[in-house]
């Protein structure tokens, strides 16, 4: 999708496995800064750089015009195809410097106490589905939720 002349919006589709028999659908965007060289924001999950690679070519330029790449965060749908983006273009990959160690698979990052960290909870049936996502931080009991705890649900 085009936001300007300059800005496009790109989704991309995926799968989340719940269990053998069930998938929850899902997308990601990915946005592509268009001057005289290419800007991504954000990457998509692994293997999204051909769909990338075609939108851009698709605009007339080339995905080796890809110079830099901004991750929003290091969540899998965000980050996924960075590596592999870097690895044929040569592109820089900027992100807030505490969620390297996240991204970097090679990393040797350990979970230290007072850490905080996002949790990502999907709940689904048939009918219905729900996600949401929690601040969490670890002490040395074990992992503390951040948020205000559901207290019950009421039907509506």
């Amino acid at each position: 999708m085009i936001v300007t002349d300059k800005i496009h919006q790109l989704q991309i589709e995926f799968e989340i496995p719940v269990n053998p028999d069930t998938k929850i659908s899902r997308f990601v965007n990915v946005i592509l800064v268009f001057g005289d060289k290419i800007t991504l924001i954000d990457t998509g999950v692994k293997g999204s750089e051909a769909a990338i690679f075609e939108y851009i070519q698709q605009h007339n330029r080339k995905y080796t015009d890809i110079d830099r790449v901004i991750l929003s965060h290091s969540h899998p749908d965000h980050v996924g195809s960075a590596a592999r983006i870097k690895e044929l273009t040569g592109c820089q990959v900027m992100c807030h410097k505490l969620e390297k160690p996240w991204i970097e698979t090679s990393s040797e990052y350990k979970l230290q106490e007072n850490m905080t960290f996002q949790v990502d909870t999907f709940v689904r049936d048939k009918e219905f589905g729900l996600r949401w996502e929690t601040g969490a931080v670890i002490k040395k009991g074990g992992i503390e939720l951040l948020s205000d705890k559901i207290k019950g649900i009421v039907e509506l």
